[in-house]
Formats: C-alpha cells, sequence, structure tokens
C-alpha cells in the first residue's frame, strides 16, 4: 500500500502545480525541490514531484525524480510506465522501451505502458512492431472507442507515407489495407497508398490502390500516372499508354505527360515515337534538364542522327540553363588525389559490376575516394560498396546547390560522373562546377552536351584516333587500355549448353532492336531455317512487346514461332545459367549491349558485334577487340550476317568457345582489376596536370584530347 504524502510536501506540490499554470517556471521547479527534500526516499513523494513537472511538458526536470519513484519502488508498473513515458518525452527511446517492458511485465495490460511502447514504435517507422503493440493494448482494453481509432489512424498514417521501410512487413500491409477497406471511401488516401507502393518497387499493390483512387476521382491526374508506371513495370504497355491517353486529355500542357509518354514508348521498341513524344516535353519544358535527358538518352538508340541533333540543342540550351561556370580550384592535394563518383547506380544494377572492382582496387595511397549516391532504396550491394570507399554521402534529397556545395567543400579534384542522361543523373551539379576537373566514364557513352564536362573516357577500340565518330562537348581522354573493368557475379553457373535447337540470343533491353539490327537478325535467321531466336529482357513478359516485334520480323518474312520470348530471371545466377540456352549471342547496333556482352562471354557464348561510328555503336568492338575476338567483329551489316552465320554453323568452333571463353576473359584486360585501378589514377593525375592544356584536339575543335601514355591503335598497350 502506498504511503500517503507527508502534509508540507503535499502542500508545495499543490503550490508547485499553481505556479507552474501561472508560467513560473522557476518557482514551480523549487517548490517540487523543497517537496522532495522533504523524504528523499519516498517513492510516492518523488514520484508525485516528478509526475507534476511532466504534466506540464518538463520531462528533463522530471528525470530524476522519476527514476528515484522507480527504483525505490520497483514493483509498481506506475512508476515505471511514468518513468517511460518522461524518457520517451525527453527523446531516450532506449530507456523508455525498457521502461514500458518492465512496467509490462509486471501488468500486461497497463494502458499508459502498452500505449507508450506502440507510439515509440511509430516513432521508429516499425509499422508492423507498432501494429502488434497495439493490438496487445487492444486485448486487454477492447471497449475503448480512442485507442482503437488512434490504432486505426496510425496504420492509415504509416501505409501512407512515402518511405518504403515502413511498410514493408507483408502481415503489417496485410493488416493495414484490412483497416483502410474498412474505412469510409476516401481517394487521398488510396492515391497515397499506391505512390508509396511504387517507391517501394510494389507496382501490383500501387496498380490496385491507383484504381481504387480512381474509381472514387477519376481525375486524379498524379494516380493515374502512378498507375500507368505500374501496370508498365507489371508488362502491360498498352494500360500504361491508355492511362497516359486520359492524363493528356486532363492536362495537355502538362511536360511530365509526354515525358511518361515517352518512356512508355521506348519501353515498348517505339523509339521513332518515344522521340516525338519527349521533343513535345523540351518544348513544353525547354529550362527542365529531365525532359532533355530523357530525350537524349532515348535518341542514343536512334538509327540516324537524332542523337547528335539533340546532344547540340542541349549543349545550346545548357548555355542558358546554368551559365558558365568557373571551374573550382584545385587543392593542394599533396600524395593523394581527391577523386568524387556521382551515381545512382551504387545497387544492384548492372553498372555495379563495373564500378565495383575499381573502387575497390584503388591505391589509398594515391587516390582518396568519395561516393555521391543518389540511391532512394540502398540494397546489400549498396552497402558492400559503401565498404570500398573512404567517403559516402546520400545525394537524394539534397538539392543541385546543396550537393555542389558539398562537393566543393569536400575539394575533390576529380568529379566523374556514372550515369550521363540516364535516369538518376546529377547532370546539373556538373553544371555548376564543384571540381576542377570533371570527367564521364561509363553507362552513357555519347556526350553530356555540357562545356562543364572536361573529358570523357574512352579506348582506342571506341574511339580510333583519326576516325570521324560522332560529336562531343567533351575533350576525348583515351586510356592505354580497354575503358571497362568488369567482375562476374560469384555465383555465376559453370558454362555449359543445354538440350534444344540452334539458338541465336539477345539479352538485352528489347527498347535497344533498332529497324537495321531487326533487319540484319531476319536475314540470319533466314540463311539458318532451323535456327530460332530468343530475346531475353524485363519487357519481354508485354504481350505489346512481344507482338510489335512479331510482326516486324514477320515483315522480314520470318514466321512468328521462330521467336521466343524470355522475361528476367528472379536471381543473378539463374539469369546466367539461361545463357546454357543459347549458341551465339547477338549484339544489337547502333546501341551496343556492355553487361549482356560481357555475360554471354564469361558463360562461354560467341557475341557478334558490328562496329559502328558513334561511340555507342563501338562498345562491342571495343570489349571483343581487347579482349582477342576480333573475328566476332564485322565493319558494316553484310559482314555482321556473315559472321553470325558462320560461327553457328561452326559446331565444333561453339564447342571450344563454350568451354574456354571463361578461362580468355579470366586473363584479359576485361577481368585486370588491378591494371585498370592504376590506369584509371595515372589519368585522373594526367588531367589535373593538364587542366590548362590549350591543346587542340585534331577531331574535336576547341576542345583537348589526350592520352595518359602512347598507345598503339587497334591494340592492347601493357601499362
Amino acid at each position: 500500500m502506498t504511503a500517503p504524502l507527508p502534509p508540507r510536501a503535499a502542500s508545495l506540490l499543490g503550490e508547485a502545480e499553481a505556479r507552474l499554470a501561472a508560467g513560473d517556471a522557476a518557482g514551480g521547479l523549487d517548490c517540487c525541490r523543497r517537496a522532495a527534500r522533504i523524504d528523499p526516499r519516498h517513492a510516492a513523494l518523488q514520484g508525485e514531484a516528478g509526475a507534476v513537472l511532466l504534466r506540464r511538458q518538463m520531462p528533463g526536470d522530471a528525470l530524476p525524480y522519476l527514476s528515484k519513484a522507480a527504483a525505490f519502488d520497483p514493483r509498481n508498473p506506475d512508476r515505471q510506465a511514468n518513468l517511460a513515458v518522461a524518457r520517451a518525452m525527453a527523446g531516450q527511446v532506449a530507456e523508455a522501451m525498457a521502461a514500458c517492458d518492465r512496467a509490462l511485465a509486471l501488468r500486461p495490460d497497463h494502458l499508459p505502458a502498452g500505449l507508450t511502447r506502440a507510439r515509440l514504435l511509430v516513432g521508429q517507422g516499425n509499422g508492423y512492431a507498432a501494429d502488434q503493440a497495439y493490438r496487445r493494448v487492444l486485448r486487454h482494453h477492447a471497449g475503448n472507442a480512442a485507442l482503437a481509432a488512434e490504432w486505426q489512424d496510425m496504420l492509415i498514417r504509416l501505409v501512407t507515407t512515402a518511405q518504403p521501410a515502413m511498410a514493408d512487413h507483408p502481415a503489417y500491409m496485410a493488416a493495414a489495407r484490412a483497416v483502410l477497406a474498412a474505412t469510409p471511401a476516401r481517394a487521398a488516401i488510396w492515391a497515397r497508398c499506391a505512390a508509396t507502393a511504387m517507391i517501394a518497387g510494389r507496382p501490383a499493390d500501387a496498380v490496385r490502390d491507383a484504381g481504387r483512387a480512381l474509381r472514387i476521382d477519376p481525375g486524379l491526374i498524379e494516380t493515374r500516372m502512378v498507375r500507368s508506371a505500374g501496370l508498365l513495370a507489371l508488362g502491360n504497355a498498352a494500360g500504361a499508354l491508355a492511362d497516359m491517353a486520359v492524363v493528356a486529355s486532363l492536362a495537355p500542357a502538362d511536360w511530365t505527360t509526354y515525358l511518361n509518354r515517352g518512356a512508355i514508348r521506348d519501353r515498348t521498341g517505339d523509339t521513332a515515337g518515344a522521340l516525338n513524344e519527349l521533343r513535345h516535353a523540351v518544348a513544353l519544358a525547354p529550362d527542365r534538364l529531365p525532359a532533355w535527358s530523357n530525350l537524349l538518352a532515348v535518341a542514343i538508340k536512334a538509327e540516324t542522327d537524332a542523337a547528335e541533333l539533340a546532344a547540340r540543342a542541349f549543349h545550346r540550351a545548357a548555355g542558358r540553363l546554368f551559365g558558365d561556370r568557373a571551374p573550382a580550384v584545385i587543392a593542394g592535394r599533396g600524395d593523394r588525389l581527391r577523386v568524387g563518383y556521382v551515381s545512382p547506380d551504387l545497387r544492384h544494377h548492372s553498372c555495379a559490376w563495373f564500378i565495383e572492382p575499381l573502387v575497390e582496387r584503388h591505391d589509398p595511397r594515391r587516390v582518396e575516394t568519395f561516393a555521391y549516391a543518389e540511391v532512394p532504396a540502398p540494397d546489400a550491394v549498396t552497402s558492400r560498396l559503401q565498404r570500398h570507399f573512404a567517403h559516402w554521402q546520400r545525394t537524394d534529397g539534397l538539392d543541385d546547390e546543396a550537393l555542389a556545395r558539398r562537393i566543393a567543400d569536400d575539394r575533390i579534384d576529380v568529379l566523374v560522373d556514372l550515369a550521363g542522361h540516364f535516369h538518376g543523373n546529377r547532370l546539373a551539379v556538373f553544371a555548376r562546377r564543384p571540381a576542377p576537373v570533371q570527367a564521364s566514364w561509363l553507362g552513357y557513352n555519347a556526350t553530356t552536351g555540357l562545356d562543364a564536362m572536361d573529358w570523357k573516357l574512352v579506348d582506342d577500340w571506341l574511339a580510333p584516333a583519326g576516325q570521324p565518330l560522332d560529336w562531343f562537348a567533351e575533350g576525348l581522354w583515351r586510356l592505354p587500355r580497354l575503358s571497362h573493368c568488369w567482375r562476374p557475379s560469384a555465383d555465376a553457373p559453370v558454362p555449359r549448353r543445354g538440350d534444344g535447337p540452334l539458338t541465336l540470343g539477345s539479352f538485352n533491353n528489347l527498347a535497344k532492336l533498332s529497324g537495321v539490327t531487326l533487319a540484319a537478325w531476319a536475314e540470319i535467321l533466314r540463311r539458318l531455317p532451323g535456327a530460332r531466336l530468343l530475346l531475353k529482357a524485363d519487357q519481354a513478359a508485354d504481350r505489346v512487346v512481344q507482338a510489335r516485334l512479331r510482326a516486324r520480323f514477320a515483315a522480314h518474312g520470318v514466321a512468328e514461332e521462330r521467336i521466343a520470348f524470355m522475361p528476367y530471371a528472379p536471381s543473378q545466377a539463374e539469369h546466367l545459367a539461361l545463357y546454357a540456352e543459347i549458341d551465339v549471342a547477338l549484339d544489337p547496333f547502333p546501341y551496343n549491349g556492355t553487361t549482356t556482352t560481357c555475360e554471354a562471354l564469361w558463360m562461354g557464348v560467341p557475341v557478334v558485334a558490328l562496329a559502328g561510328q558513334r561511340l555507342v555503336a563501338r562498345v562491342g568492338a571495343s570489349l571483343l577487340g581487347a579482349t582477342g575476338l576480333d573475328e566476332l567483329v564485322a565493319a558494316d551489316v553484310d559482314g555482321y550476317v556473315a559472321r553470325a552465320v558462320a560461327v553457328a554453323g561452326d559446331r565444333e568452333r561453339r564447342a571450344g568457345w563454350r568451354h574456354g571463353l571463361r578461362a580468355l576473359i579470366a586473363g584479359s584486360p576485361l577481368r585486370d582489376e588491378t591494371g585498370f585501378a592504376r590506369a584509371m589514377e595515372q589519368a585522373y593525375a594526367g588531367m589535373v596536370d593538364r587542366r590548362d592544356s590549350s591543346a587542340v584536339d585534331e577531331t574535336r575543335p576547341g576542345r583537348s584530347s589526350a592520352t595518359g601514355s602512347v598507345t598503339r591503335p587497334g591494340g592492347y598497350h601493357e601499362q
């Protein structure tokens, strides 16, 4: 039984309440202190002194008294619960949780302790655990309407936030959606659910929830865009386009409408249609970098001069958008260069297989590495990559000016772009010139169109000296070796050939399949009447895409049953194992494959490529030439067809490649991680040394072309 308060102490606590209510914090505190000193070991007195202060939102002042009360009366759940509330209000989350657990262990139905614990879990963003905590309290207090309403509000609030981590547990999501289904129809809630699901990578949920919102309010433009994106991710391009047609009728002057329509048409392989949509987006929003970036990223797939025209137009626009910024001053670097890498692909992405060997093999005595990671949803690959960098900065949420300031504050000597105009790029940061030397490497094998980008890293196969190529705003820095280094998956299966007919194949994005590519592949199939063509890509499950491609092949006289489609495999190992199904890989053009070429060779499958007149059309020639497989590279379409037919018909040679290509690649520059890192470090140092060089590039008026060492055109020069 709790001992009564000493009369004098009770009087002082009453005076404290009155003073605090009148705004006299100092007087109230003094009364509490005087009351507590009357009997310093009286649990109820210490607890009541703390409670007086806690009721006035003064947890820091209340904690000493409440801590003593809990210590003097450890078997009293009320003491533990009050301490938990004070610690929670003071931001001491772990300690508050421990106090809640002690109170609930003493009395499982303790309402304040259970409710405080549930609210703490909500604050941590742990939706599933919070849901379970509320349910436990409700089992003991089933008739508490306010508690039930708070639980339902919590479910709605967490499931509709744009933070995937708060809604990643299936059981929690099921509970939350059950509550949502029972609430009055509110389109805004379902719209937020749809957006959250799309951000979290759950397109099926996004489509379902967007549909619920649109049934209530068909005029929700952004929700219709979300559903369109979800349908596209699920392989329903027709449905995605239908939604965007409604959006276009509702918002004909909204440039993002045409941006999204362009993305859908690009995904289905309609490059011309995509370019028309994206040109419309640029016309509506000429000052928006995403409109330009989407246009340029699609234009590099075109067979025409669309890419160069778009790049030159952007180059002119960039001057107006960003102005002419003076480069940052090179820091006194001492023995090490400070090198920053800007990328959205520091995650499970094909580019990561090229980035990781470089950053892991960098010599820390020569370079200090900085990652600027535009990665909203980090994964296991992100965690692994982060360990290889000396410094790591997440950039999602940082605006361009803030990120440019951060880079400048880091005193970066060389800033390297790893995205070009692809999704997630931060080219607007490069345009602000936060680093004295800026270079583009990997992924986007075309010009960024920015004068602020000093160099594009290439090799002699990508950009043979003296051979006209596409236009570049950057200078071309020629590495004295292959400009790619690739690390295969550790769980790649052993190369083998399965049973089945002669099969040609491509695991490239189907949007790369240009008209000239399809015509060449159709001719190859006509010359190999017993062969089939296997196309594997994430769009391969889309019936619109399948019908479009089969119709295009049929126009060239190839029966539709000879074309097979396969969607992406659930794991990297299963994806690589599917190379056992094909005998010869066909590289598309003018937009060549990169990762797919490396994978095919590693799995023992020869790749036939065409060396074009643009950088993006010479990646196959670069990878094959540097690995000693020049015989698989053709100079024109007729040669490409002839090589593919010859390789397909040479069963013995294909068997030798199936078992021998992996060893060949393992000993080639493509797998020389240390040599590649040293070459890149030498290039960075050379760029810094030559920053003020006025040498004129014979192929790029006004810009310089350089190399870190003497090269032998067409050959591999060992560092």
